[in-house]
């Protein structure tokens, strides 16, 4: 009894969902991290401009917020 069958037209099919899911999952959290990256540097410009304001914090609780609200 073959409980997981696939034929090759499977095979690549699922393949291909699998990557597209993958590389849509990849852009969504890349997107989000660079947002937070490009926050800290328009922080740190501030920071040099004298401006010594902390940022809001993003509510993450992670490093890269707490390297902007101390």
């Amino acid at each position: 009894m073959r409980r997981w069958e696939i034929s090759g037209g499977n095979l690549w099919l699922w393949s291909l969902v699998i990557l597209i899911l993958a590389g849509a999952i990849s852009l969504l959290v890349s997107r989000s991290f660079t947002e937070r990256v490009e926050r800290l540097r328009e922080f740190s410009r501030r920071v040099a401009e004298g401006d010594f304001r902390p940022l809001a914090a993003d509510g993450t609780g992670d490093t890269l917020e707490a390297l902007g609200t101390h």
